[in-house]
């Protein structure tokens, strides 16, 4: 960690008060070990002092990343253009948005749709983190006229039953995983144990759930893993897509997110897993460097993501890239520049979003529907590689 930068007295503490709140969650586990995920949504969640809750800056040039909506209003500009049709089929229909991030997103679509006389009912945000709330709602009081401000509704928690169009762009990505390894005589599970009072290592333990267990057995045999393969599995990513799956009436589900296909993820040359930290525009792998100070992602397996939304019930849409996405719906011919330096500045971000090396092969795109007509089927498809 000695090439990312120091952080600043007030972050340090910030940091240490995590590793208390840390140290009491794993004498409350009992048994003296936390396992990972419990780890990961407790450095990210935890009320106040959690790295989304806790009030620092996340995307842009004074955060620790940036995403596809803050690179252009392009990527936006898009993704209404592919969800105008749906839209307009069901004239009550509205848009759910899951980590509605900066907001920046939402104002982009909004923005497009009221161009094409296409709007939602409503635009629903749903944002657990009451700083990144107050966030949202001032950039979009700024962006967006009174009428379309008063479209926009936010939510802390799933509603009972919904109808319409749910958009979860870099949302998987942060839910938190297990980790396990595979060993000779079965598989152990990465948790978290004290040392001392005042510090943790992460321990392999020979306990673990017996849902995660069977899981890695399924793994196992189909991806042939051998012994000392580490990796990961997103158990809370397949929950809430149930949960989604369970209170969608009628309409479409859009994930756009990092991950890879099964045989791609559980690939024998990715031996240590996906998990990746994110601190100030610096990716590294170690997740226990400053809890509460640095992001925590993993990659999605889209195999597993596709086989939980059709045993809810769900009609897989499509899978595909998101240069694929893009291109198939226009983006360069929405591509618009007044100047030069806008020019220069638009081409540089089509490059982010489309080029394979850069965002427009690793990030995929995958859509479920429910009790409609799939909204996809002229797209790039690689539901076949699943």
């Amino acid at each position: 960690m000695t090439t990312l930068s120091v952080p600043d007295e007030t972050a340090q503490a910030h940091s240490v008060a995590m590793i208390a709140h840390i140290n009491k969650k794993i004498a409350e586990y009992g048994g003296g070990c936390l396992p990972f995920d419990h780890y990961m949504h407790e450095a990210l969640y935890a009320p106040n002092i959690g790295y989304y809750t806790a009030g620092s800056p996340k995307l842009g040039s004074a955060g620790d990343f940036i995403t596809a909506p803050e690179l252009s209003p392009l990527f936006g500009k898009t993704l209404a253009a592919a969800l105008k049709p749906h839209l307009q089929r069901f004239p009550s229909a509205t848009i759910l948005e899951l980590g509605p991030g900066s907001g920046k997103l939402a104002v982009d679509i909004l923005l497009s749709l009221e161009q094409q006389n296409a709007l939602p009912v409503h635009y629903y945000l749903l944002e657990v983190s009451a700083d990144l709330k107050h966030c949202q709602q001032a950039y979009l009081r700024v962006h967006l006229s009174p009428a379309l401000f008063a479209r926009c509704q936010w939510l802390e928690a799933l509603p009972a039953c919904f109808e319409g169009i749910i958009l979860a762009n870099e949302v998987l990505d942060a839910l938190a995983v297990q980790i396990f390894r595979i060993e000779e005589h079965g598989m152990s599970e990465l948790s978290l144990s004290l040392t001392t009072a005042q510090a943790w290592r992460l321990n392999f333990t020979a306990s673990t759930s017996v849902e995660l267990e069977e899981r890695v057995i399924q793994l196992k045999q189909r991806y042939h893993l051998p012994c000392g393969y580490q990796s990961e599995v997103n158990l809370r990513q397949e929950a809430l897509l149930k949960s989604l799956a369970a209170i969608l009436k009628r309409g479409v589900l859009l994930f756009i997110d990092y991950g890879f296909n099964g045989f791609e993820f559980y690939h024998p040359e990715r031996s240590m897993g996906t998990l990746q930290c994110h601190y100030r525009h610096h990716n590294h792998s170690d997740p226990l460097w400053l809890p509460g100070l640095q992001d925590i992602t993993s990659h999605i397996d889209f195999t597993a993501l596709a086989t939980c939304g059709i045993e809810a019930g769900l009609a897989l849409s499509v899978y595909c890239t998101q240069a694929e996405f893009l291109m198939q719906h226009g983006i360069l011919s929405l591509s618009q520049a007044s100047n030069e330096v806008a020019l220069i500045q638009q081409s540089q971000a089509l490059q982010k979003l489309l080029m394979p090396h850069e965002m427009g092969e690793l990030f995929k795109v995958m859509a479920f529907h429910k009790d409609c007509v799939n909204p996809f089927v002229a797209m790039v498809d690689k539901r076949h590689t699943l």
